[in-house]
C-alpha cells in the first residue's frame, strides 16, 4: 500500500466523509455510504470494483467498516481470507484481497500470506503477498518475513521484500477521543403564506444542544424572499425543555400575501467523543436508575413496549443474557437483516402497531427508531428517540447503559450498528416523553399531528401560513447554495478538527460558558468560547464562507 492509498485509509477511519469527484473521475466511498453497503457487496466489489469508483475503494471501505465491531472485522477477515486462497481468481483481485488482510493487520492474516509465499506460485502473486505481509509489523508477521527473506530467490520478490522492509508503518489514524471536531450545521425552513398579509410571524425550532459530547460555539439566523433579497428576523427567546434540548422562538414582522420566505438557522458545533461503554452493562430494576431516567422505560403510543410482538422479541433476548449491550447488540442486528424499503404497506396491515410491522416488513429510518426503542424498553433498557441532520433531521436512539449512561446507536433496517465510539453526527434534540402521544409520534417532531409545524401571526395559530418543500417529478427540489440540500430541511458538514488537548481539556468549563450563550438570543460567534479557544475563529470563518460547487448536469 503506498502512501497517498494510506492517507487516504487514514481519512475514511477518522469519520470525515470524503468528497466525491465529478462523475468523470474516479471516486471514493463516503463515511455514509460505507455504513449503508454491506460487507458482501464490498468484498464483491474487490473483484468486480463498482463503476465509476477507485479499485481500491471497497478495500478501503472494508479497512473503515472493520472498526465497527468485532463480529463485523470476523466477517471481513473470513471473507477476505477465501477471497486470497481463491486461486481461479485474477492477480491483481487476489492483490487486493491481500493488501485488505494487511490493513486490518489481524494475525490470523500472517499464514495466509506466508502460505502464498510458500507456494511458489507466479512472482506477480508473490510479490504482492510479500509487499502485504511486510507492511504488518506486528513481531509474529517480521519473523516470519525475516525467514522467508533469507530463503526467497525470485529477484522481483526480494526487490518488493525490501521495499516493504524500508517502508514504515503508516500511523494509525487518530483516537476519536482525542480529537475535537468540527461542524456546519444549517436548518431550513420555508415559509408560504396562502392568504392576507400577517404581523408579528413566530414558530418555534430545535437548535443542536449542548452536552458533554457537543458544544455550540456560534448561531446565526437570516431570512431571505423568494427573490433573495434579505427580510429581517430575530430570535425571540430560547427555552430549555426537560431533556435540555434549546428551542429557539423565531419571529418575521411580516409575510406578505402570497410570500415565500426562507429562514436559515446557522450553528457551528464542536465534538468531542467520549469512551465507548465496556460491557458487561447489566440490565438493572428500574428503582435502582436515577429518576430523569425511569419514564424511558414506559410504553407509549410512538414506543408501544407492551406490543405483544416486541414483548415476545424481548423475552427471546432476556433468555439468553442479562447483559444490555449485547441486547442491544442483537436488536440492531435483527434490524441489520431487515429491508430498509418495507415490503408491505402498512395500511395493508393496520391491526399492526409500527414495531411490529417494522419486524415482519422491515421500515424507513424513523420507523426502525422506535422499534429499537421499543424493543429495548421492554427489555428493561431504557430508550429515547434522538435526532440528527442528514438531509432532512433523521432519528436515532440513545439507549441507557448503566455504569455508564446514555449510548446513541444507529438503529436503521439494512445498516443498523453499535458505534464502536460516539456517534459522530450532531445531536439536534432528543425527543420528549411528553411528545409520544401519538403513534406517528417518531416523525419529524416539529411537526403537528397535521403534519405542519405551527406558526403563530400575532400570536395566534395561523392555518394560512405553512411550511412548504419545492418538488418536481415526486421528489423534492434540491437547492444548491451553499450546498444541495432540500427546503425543508437539516444538515451537518465536518468543517476540521485539532487535537483534544490544551485548553480543551477543561471540556466541563467550556461547556458551560456554551450553555449560558446558547440560552441567549445574541447572534453571531459566542465570546466567551473565541477568548478561551481563539483557534475556532478558523471554524467560525470557514462555517461561514462553506460553499460545495453545484453538481454537473
Amino acid at each position: 500500500m503506498n502512501r497517498a492509498l494510506g492517507l487516504a485509509l487514514i481519512v475514511v477511519m477518522a469519520g470525515v466523509a470524503l468528497a466525491q469527484a465529478p462523475a468523470r473521475e474516479a471516486k471514493l466511498y463516503t463515511t455514509d455510504q460505507i455504513r449503508q453497503v454491506s460487507v458482501e457487496d464490498l468484498i464483491a466489489h474487490l473483484g468486480q470494483p463498482e463503476e465509476g469508483y477507485l479499485t481500491n475503494s471497497a478495500r478501503l471501505a472494508l479497512r473503515a467498516k472493520a472498526e465497527t465491531d468485532a463480529t463485523t472485522r470476523q466477517r471481513i477477515l473470513v471473507l477476505a481470507t477465501q477471497f486470497a486462497r481463491d486461486v481461479q481468481r485474477p492477480i491483481v483481485q487476489r492483490s487486493e484481497a491481500f493488501y485488505l488482510l494487511a490493513a486490518i493487520d489481524h494475525p490470523s492474516a500472517v499464514p495466509v500470506l506466508v502460505a502464498v509465499l510458500e507456494e511458489r506460485g507466479t512472482s506477480a502473486v508473490r510479490v504482492a503477498a510479500a509487499w502485504a505481509l511486510g507492511q504488518i509489523k506486528t513481531p509474529e508477521a517480521q519473523e516470519a518475513f525475516a525467514k522467508l527473506l533469507a530463503v526467497e530467490k525470485d529477484p522481483k520478490v526480494l526487490e518488493w521484500m525490501q521495499k516493504a522492509l524500508d517502508q514504515p508503518k503508516l500511523p494509525p489514524p487518530p483516537d476519536p477521543q482525542k480529537v475535537v471536531r468540527f461542524w456546519l450545521v444549517k436548518d431550513w425552513i420555508r415559509l408560504r403564506n396562502t392568504g392576507p398579509a400577517a404581523t408579528s410571524v413566530g414558530f418555534q425550532r430545535y437548535f443542536p444542544t449542548v452536552d458533554d459530547e457537543q458544544l455550540v460555539i456560534g448561531r446565526w439566523v437570516e431570512g431571505r424572499g423568494a427573490a433573495g433579497s434579505a427580510v429581517p428576523v430575530v430570535v425571540l427567546k430560547i427555552g430549555i425543555d426537560r431533556d435540555e434540548n434549546p428551542i429557539h422562538t423565531i419571529r418575521l414582522a411580516a409575510i406578505g400575501k402570497d410570500e415565500e420566505i426562507t429562514i436559515t438557522v446557522t450553528s457551528i458545533v464542536a465534538r468531542h467523543a467520549k469512551a465507548p461503554p465496556q460491557p458487561p452493562c447489566p440490565v438493572v430494576a428500574a428503582h435502582e436508575l436515577p429518576g430523569g431516567i425511569r419514564p424511558y422505560l414506559a410504553a407509549t403510543a410512538t414506543v408501544p413496549a407492551n406490543d405483544p410482538e416486541v414483548v415476545k422479541q424481548a423475552r427471546s433476548l432476556l433468555e439468553h443474557t442479562n447483559d444490555a449491550h449485547a441486547i442491544v447488540s442483537q436488536i440492531l442486528q435483527r434490524l441489520r437483516s431487515l429491508p430498509r424499503i418495507p415490503t408491505e404497506k402498512p395500511r395493508s396491515h393496520p391491526e399492526l402497531s409500527v414495531p411490529a410491522f417494522t419486524l415482519r416488513y422491515g421500515g424507513y429510518g424513523a420507523q426502525s427508531a422506535a422499534t429499537c426503542a421499543a424493543v429495548c424498553r421492554a427489555a428493561g433498557i431504557p430508550a429515547r428517540l434522538t435526532y440528527y441532520p442528514v438531509a432532512m433531521i433523521a432519528a436515532g436512539v440513545d439507549v441507557y447503559l448503566s455504569g455508564y449512561g446514555w449510548y446513541r446507536v444507529q438503529p436503521a433496517t439494512g445498516i443498523a450498528f453499535m458505534p464502536p465510539g460516539a456517534f459522530p453526527l450532531p445531536r439536534m434534540l432528543n425527543l420528549p416523553i411528553e411528545a409520544e402521544g401519538t403513534p406517528d409520534g417518531y416523525m419529524l417532531p416539529y411537526h403537528t399531528g397535521d403534519g405542519n409545524w405551527v406558526v403563530l401571526a400575532d400570536q395566534q395559530p395561523s392555518n394560512q401560513i405553512r411550511t412548504w418543500s419545492a418538488a418536481q417529478n415526486g421528489r423534492l427540489v434540491q437547492i444548491t447554495e451553499p450546498f444541495p440540500h432540500p427546503e425543508c430541511g437539516t444538515m451537518a458538514k465536518p468543517i476540521g478538527e485539532e487535537a483534544f488537548a490544551g485548553e480543551w481539556l477543561s471540556w466541563d468549563a467550556l461547556r458551560r460558558i456554551s450553555e449560558d450563550a446558547v440560552v441567549k438570543p445574541e447572534l453571531g460567534a459566542f465570546a466567551g468560547l473565541i477568548e478561551k479557544l481563539p483557534s475556532i475563529q478558523t471554524y467560525v470563518d470557514k462555517g461561514l464562507a462553506y460553499r460545495e460547487p453545484a453538481p454537473e448536469q
